[in-house]
């Protein structure tokens, strides 16, 4: 890792300073903290090469929206990015939360999907991931599989008809199927006074997505029970004014209720992504695989 870094480092005019650190590592990815001669950078080693490569994309064509890029490299599946900031979700001041939603919105919009499938990211269309929820809520294996108990599993079956139903209210609406991030959650967004919000973690980005996958993720992660001691909650009307923000820039202000509907689809669309990258998946581990949350 240590060469791997200096690599990327001599790409960029840069030098080490003092070792590698492991902050963290899975069977996905391993991710190292450093410092260089402009300050802390962290380096991420994926098994593949999507995220440097996406990332490496998004560096270029939108720099205000991922962190400084030092290197990537897309066959080793390393990237090195310098310091971004506080992570989001450790941030009192509602402006960053709401500047991270606008952010997004403006990614959604503004992003070239064409160019991003040429780099590797799927289709996930709102049509396809419909079937694809409805088909995983009809497997009963699937679902104990994914350790749900008994009535969770009954919960959702009765429900299926009135997803369905959410679903096509989505449809219905009219807003199109755009770029996505795929995990859009707040502690992937960064913050600093140097250069607001920004976004890392770019693995599972999406050429198309119902924009309020993205929306309703980042929402319901933020509102769920466990996170009701973030800083954020202490401003007035927080949850309201980063929806009416984010909707605002997406060009569909008159979406609020159909947005706040759509934070369990948001959920069910994340576990049928889940559900096909890692039902059969097998690590050095037995008997652990990454999972998605099933709240």
């Amino acid at each position: 890792m240590t060469g791997l870094a200096d690599d990327l480092l001599r790409g960029a005019g840069l030098c080490r300073q003092g070792p590698l650190r492991l902050h963290f590592a899975t069977d996905l990815t391993a991710t190292h903290t450093l410092h260089t001669s402009q300050g802390p950078a962290w380096l991420k080693v994926s098994d593949t090469g999507q995220e440097a490569r996406l990332t490496r994309h998004l560096a270029a064509q939108h720099p205000t929206l991922v962190p400084p890029l030092l290197g990537a490299d897309p066959q080793r599946g390393a990237l090195l990015t310098g310091d971004g900031g506080t992570l989001l979700d450790g941030v009192g001041d509602l402006g960053a939360w709401t500047g991270a939603l606008e952010r997004l919105a403006r990614f959604q919009c503004a992003t070239d999907a064409a160019a991003l499938a040429a780099h590797g990211a799927p289709a996930l269309p709102l049509a396809q991931m419909t079937e694809r929820v409805d088909a995983l809520l009809g497997d009963l294996a699937a679902l104990r599989g994914w350790g749900l108990s008994a009535q969770e599993v009954t919960t959702l079956q009765a429900a299926r008809a009135q997803i369905r139903a959410a679903f096509l209210d989505l449809h219905q609406h009219g807003l199109p199927d755009l770029p996505a991030h795929g995990d859009a959650h707040p502690r992937n967004v960064l913050h600093s006074a140097a250069r607001g919000p920004v976004w890392f973690d770019w693995s599972e980005a999406a050429s198309a997505a119902h924009p309020f996958m993205d929306a309703g993720w980042f929402l319901a992660f933020a509102l769920h029970p466990s996170r009701a001691g973030l800083p954020v909650w202490q401003a007035h009307d927080a949850a309201d004014r980063m929806a009416g923000t984010y909707l605002h820039a997406l060009g569909a202000p008159d979406a609020a209720p159909l947005l706040h509907r759509a934070l369990p689809l948001a959920l069910l669309h994340r576990a049928a992504v889940y559900d096909v990258a890692f039902r059969n998946w097998q690590g050095t581990v037995p008997g652990v695989r990454p999972n998605y949350v099933p709240y």
